[in-house]
């Protein structure tokens, strides 16, 4: 096992608990005293030494959603993990918001499957792609007009206009080559640009700015 953090005072702490509380033996854990941040380099070759398979992030409770999302893309390409563990409150309540707010946008059909949920048991749907969604927004901060996604389903889902339902069609927003069904076949909007929510132009095209 392996621990990282900014701080040795808190990794002292840490190995006092493993073995006052925990009655643990913390020499079986690797401590670095590395900000994974500032040193992506020096953290990952040591991330490949020990072929860490399980992640636990606590950066913070209340640490900033944006850092969380940068901590999780760093483990994800780090390395194949098969489990990440989070700890982020603000990340809870952004989930929250956003599962709700798919439950109060009219019936689940089609691409709207994508938008992340959560059933009874807490159990998430579509997490990874809301993930990626939300990464790939704040990649795209301070750039002039409309983010520039990887692929159309990257782009977050955004609704139309006319009656705050009808998912403005991506494929047709910031495909090169547009949607393969034309405005009349595809169930999504086709009027108004994903970014701006204008008519007369797609996202690619857009040249306002928020």
């Amino acid at each position: 096992m392996t621990g990282f953090d900014i701080s040795p005072s808190m990794i002292s702490e840490a190995k006092d608990k493993l073995q006052s509380e925990l009655r643990l033996d913390h020499t079986r854990i690797q401590f670095h005293v590395m900000d994974p941040f500032s040193d992506p380099k020096g953290a990952l070759n040591i991330f490949n030494q020990q072929r860490i398979d399980v992640v636990l992030i606590d950066i913070g409770g209340n640490r900033d959603f944006e850092s969380v999302l940068s901590m999780i893309q760093w483990v994800q390409s780090a390395g194949s993990v098969r489990m990440i563990i989070i700890k982020s409150e603000e990340m809870i309540s952004k989930i929250r918001n956003d599962s709700q707010s798919r439950s109060n946008n009219g019936p689940k059909r089609g691409k709207l499957d994508q938008i992340i949920s959560i059933n009874s048991k807490g159990v998430l749907s579509h997490g990874q792609e809301w993930f990626e969604s939300q990464y790939s927004m704040i990649g795209s901060k301070g750039k002039q007009g409309p983010p520039i996604y990887a692929h159309p389903f990257k782009a977050p889902i955004s609704f139309s206009p006319l009656d705050n339902l009808t998912p403005i069609c991506r494929y047709h927003n910031y495909h090169k080559n547009g949607c393969k069904k034309s405005g009349d076949e595809c169930e999504f909007d086709h009027i108004h640009c994903h970014w701006c929510k204008m008519k007369g132009h797609t996202a690619l095209d857009c040249l306002n700015t928020k």
